[in-house]
């Protein structure tokens, strides 16, 4: 607060540096509760840290909490890392450190995540917040910062990050990033199709930094789009396509796994299971009864802002168990409770997780089969709001509904 400007009395700040001075001595005699080897460490670390935003960098138990660096969670390792970093005689370690971390750093061609193993210490926004501090700190190359701040605001919800704790490492995360920058944008982007020019945008401060070009209908075939740039700054572009899919389409696995599993109501018992293999025989259901549909997404590494969407074919309607009249006699098997929101619609079910740790998750939701006739069921799909090249899908699948 003192370095930003804000009136803070001199005595407050004497009094906080005698306070932590006594808890980097004895963790214990302020905390009565903080006795184990790990606690004391990671407290004193906290410290540390402290002093040394009030000007007083120390090094007591520093070569201590680096050996057991093991013990710390992920955030606070690479706090420690950037702390090594800015204190003299430990860049060695400084090193070590980062390069220990990098292996745990998951990149696509849009970000860079920190992966946060199961731990009291440490939340993946601070983990995230922290490694961009030290990449920008570390000097990196502008692509791998990049990839690092696109993670952290990934890892927003609608009223900012998940808690004020997060939010405060995020703007702190940021920060660092910006003060590395060199200087604010000025330049002209101009892109063209197959030679002819489409559009052009002016970057100039920070007051619009996207741009968006939408080119609809291309005929079957290749193409050629061309980005060109006059002036000052870097150019951050994202090249997308959507196309259609035919009836007998397979499904895809690009960072996300989805399968599509159907049971009677109320029973153990699968019917079938529809994963990205293309299928064969159609799916024969009896017109009126009630089925249990299970959405599975798998991913092997954490995922932030998973859109989920479950199309239904033509002859089924999906049911609302929240009604009395559904509740009494149907209910769904529980879907995972990281599903933070889950929307049922005349012809689709949507639903929504903000984070997601590596690991199976599932949704359930209850349909009927109503209308007698051949339809197509086309194939579950997921994707990562902010990066939707992360995605899975399912594979279509020809349904029958039976008149009896």
């Amino acid at each position: 607060a003192q370095a930003s400007g804000v009136d803070v009395p001199a005595s407050a700040l004497t009094k906080a540096k005698g306070y932590l001075e006594r808890a980097l001595a004895d963790p214990h005699t302020v905390a009565k509760w903080c006795v184990t080897d790990g606690c004391k460490m990671a407290a004193r670390f906290s410290m540390l840290r402290a002093l040394a935003a009030a000007g007083d960098r120390r090094t007591d138990f520093l070569q201590s909490i680096y050996e057991n660096r093991a013990k710390l969670g992920t955030a606070e390792q690479t706090q420690l890392a950037l702390y090594l970093r800015q204190t003299p005689g430990f860049a060695s370690q400084a090193n070590t450190v980062a390069a220990e971390l990098a292996q745990n750093v998951y990149q696509t061609g849009r970000y860079a995540n920190a992966q946060v193993p199961d731990t009291w210490f440490g939340s993946p926004t601070q983990a995230q917040a922290a490694y961009v501090q030290l990449l920008a700190a570390r000097g990196a190359p502008a692509a791998d910062q990049d990839r690092a701040l696109q993670a952290l605001v990934a890892q927003q919800c609608k009223c900012g990050w998940p808690g004020l704790e997060d939010t405060a490492a995020a703007l702190r995360g940021i920060l660092a990033y910006a003060q590395a920058q060199h200087g604010a944008p000025n330049f002209v982007a101009q892109v063209s199709v197959d030679g002819k020019p489409s559009g052009d945008a002016r970057f100039r401060g920070f007051s619009a930094p996207a741009h968006t070009f939408t080119f609809n209908d291309l005929k079957a075939g290749s193409h050629t789009i061309v980005l060109r740039k006059r002036g000052n700054g870097t150019l951050h572009y994202v090249l997308s396509y959507t196309y259609s899919l035919n009836a007998d389409s397979p499904g895809r696995l690009a960072g996300l796994r989805v399968r599509r599993t159907i049971r009677p109501v109320n029973q153990p018992t699968a019917l079938a299971t529809v994963d990205i293999a293309p299928q064969g025989q159609p799916l024969t259901f009896a017109a009126g009864n009630v089925y249990d549909i299970a959405v599975q997404v798998i991913t092997d590494h954490p995922v932030d802002r998973v859109v989920i969407t479950d199309p239904l074919p033509a002859g089924f309607e999906a049911l609302d168990a929240s009604f009395q009249t559904t509740a009494a006699y149907y209910q769904p098997l529980s879907s995972d409770w990281q599903i933070d929101y889950q929307q049922i619609y005349r012809d689709r079910v949507t639903a929504f997780a903000q984070h997601l740790d590596a690991g199976v998750y599932t949704l359930h939701y209850l349909a009927r089969s109503v209308t007698p006739g051949d339809f197509l069921w086309p194939g579950t799909s997921a994707y990562l709001l902010n990066a939707p090249e992360q995605f899975g899908r399912s594979a279509f699948r020809m349904v029958h509904v039976s008149g009896s």
